[in-house]
């Protein structure tokens, strides 16, 4: 549980590409299984998104969450001091997964 941001690809990429600015998410996860997710564009042509509410386990080690009512990045996967946002599609990792981690705030 914590909070967590970092700047990751933009919606339709699967790692960073030329010119991509990415968007910044802010992602606060709570002990009572709720959270707040907002996902900003760094180019500034959309309004930042806001998405509040529970989540839940999707493996039985209690290590992936999916985030109730976000379409799309809605799975991450807890590591020591960071989250990884998981493909959506697949449940697993992006090939350039380390363009998608954030990284815990102290």
């Amino acid at each position: 549980m914590g909070q967590y941001k970092g700047i990751l690809p933009c919606a339709a990429c699967t790692s960073f590409c030329e010119g991509c600015e990415g968007m910044t998410v802010d992602l606060d996860v709570k002990e009572n299984q709720t959270f707040k997710l907002v996902r900003t564009s760094n180019s500034g042509h959309n309004k930042p998104e806001v998405h509040e509410g529970k989540f839940i386990f999707v493996d039985n080690g209690k290590l992936k969450i999916q985030l109730n009512g976000v379409s799309e990045r809605n799975t991450v996967l807890w590591q020591q001091d960071s989250v990884e946002v998981l493909d959506t599609k697949t449940g697993l990792s992006y090939e350039a997964y380390l363009d998608f981690e954030l990284t815990r705030k102290t």
